[in-house]
């Protein structure tokens, strides 16, 4: 393995456990190299038998505090993906901070190339029509449902605040989902 930081390295990406270094090194680059681990401890010989069980406790403590917020964070991720429409999570300046699976598959471009993008530049073709909504929503905290028509399609959205601790909107949830099938057929009534 080399060295106790390169096994723990091979180690965590084979298994999900947690890592805590009991060593003599304290040197920036040890302490550099250790961290890239992500540990959830570090205790310098000499040790303290008390300060190591508690340590471990610690560490299987936040272990499984994060394994399970991972886990319910992939939850909301299926649940939002088994959508059948356009949804993304965007900040209080209309940066994309999230999107789902659909949306990725219906913009046809890569999440990389989405995520920090305008949502302006991608899903509305009427700047004059979205932002303005956006907008109402920022303002004053209401959800704000609304229809545009691009290219013959017609699309229904849905815009919503997302709060914070302190009650300011940080954040929207917009949804999108073409509704041209549903209109046409209201017309043909």
């Amino acid at each position: 393995f080399g060295d106790g930081i390169e096994a723990a390295n091979k180690i965590t990406k084979k298994k999900n456990v947690p890592v805590i270094y009991l060593s003599a090194y304290t040197d920036d680059m040890t302490i550099e190299r250790a961290k890239i681990t992500e540990p959830y401890g570090y205790i310098l010989k000499p040790f303290d038998e008390k300060e190591l069980l508690i340590t471990i406790e610690m560490a299987l403590y936040k272990h499984s505090i994060y394994a399970k917020i991972k886990e319910e964070a992939e939850i909301f991720k299926e649940l939002i993906d088994a959508k059948n429409e356009l949804a993304f999570l965007v900040s209080a300046d209309g940066t994309v901070l999230a999107i789902n699976q659909f949306g990725i598959s219906y913009l046809g471009l890569k999440e990389e190339k989405i995520i920090g993008e305008k949502i302006g530049n991608l899903i509305s073709k009427n700047k004059n029509v979205l932002l303005p909504n956006i907008n109402k929503v920022l303002n004053y905290g209401e959800d704000v449902i609304f229809e545009e028509e691009v290219n013959g399609r017609i699309f229904e959205y849905s815009i919503n605040p997302i709060y914070d601790n302190d009650r300011t909107i940080s954040k929207i949830a917009i949804y999108a989902k073409e509704i041209t099938e549903r209109k046409n057929s209201e017309r043909t009534i």
